[in-house]
């Protein structure tokens, strides 16, 4: 005998983002929400990366996705590379005070898309190509005052950061900010241009 009762249809499952890992849908599950609560994850001081490309300076916001993975932002901060080093210590400050957390996170799909993004934005071939050719610094802050780092990019995408020649600022107004940033891309390192096409993925140097 057949029942009278039919049981209910479960819930269509939301198609996955092809590109996007989200925290709605991809976060935590029960026991990872527990281990997180007991052992808190505390995210790295607010940090920029410092580009000078040719003639310009361009200041790269470090945001973590909910995976604590670093991506840079949508829209990268440009100027002329004659920018005074108060304009460009504000900028800095600026980018610091608004980094943001907790973002969705690329998939392997999604890093390719920004990477060819960011290209497009910095009006170049690959990001890689423009790591790798310009000179780069951190700048980051936290309780102790700032930190500025520059990097070796010659390798990258295996940049290395230079932490023996960090400089520390307990406190800096915006225009010893700037002179500290532009003092340490002339000791940072990078590859000679040579017009080569990379593969495009858009990670910060940790």
């Amino acid at each position: 005998m057949r029942s009278m009762f039919r049981r209910a249809k479960p819930a269509p499952r939301p198609e996955r983002d092809p590109l996007w890992f989200h925290p709605e849908t991809d976060g935590p599950n029960g026991l990872e929400r527990e281990l997180l609560a007991n052992h808190p994850w505390t995210p790295p001081p607010p940090a920029v990366e410092v580009a000078h490309d040719g003639g310009r300076l361009v200041v790269l916001r470090i945001d973590l996705t909910f995976m604590g993975i670093p991506i840079w932002p949508d829209e990268p901060v440009v100027f002329p590379d004659d920018i005074d080093n108060q304009g460009l210590g504000a900028a800095i400050r600026r980018e610091l005070d608004s980094r943001r957390l907790g973002l969705p996170s690329p998939t392997m799909l999604g890093w390719e898309a920004v990477g060819q993004a960011m290209s497009a934005r910095l009006g170049v071939a690959s990001v890689d190509d423009f790591v790798r050719q310009s000179r780069m610094v951190s700048a980051a802050r936290d309780a102790d005052g700032f930190v500025v780092t520059p990097i070796d990019t010659s390798g990258s995408p295996e940049s290395v950061r230079l932490d023996a020649l960090a400089v520390r600022a307990e406190e800096a107004d915006d225009g010893e900010l700037g002179a500290l940033v532009r003092e340490s891309l002339g000791r940072a390192r990078c590859a000679p241009a040579t017009g080569q096409v990379g593969s495009a993925r858009s990670l910060p140097h940790r």
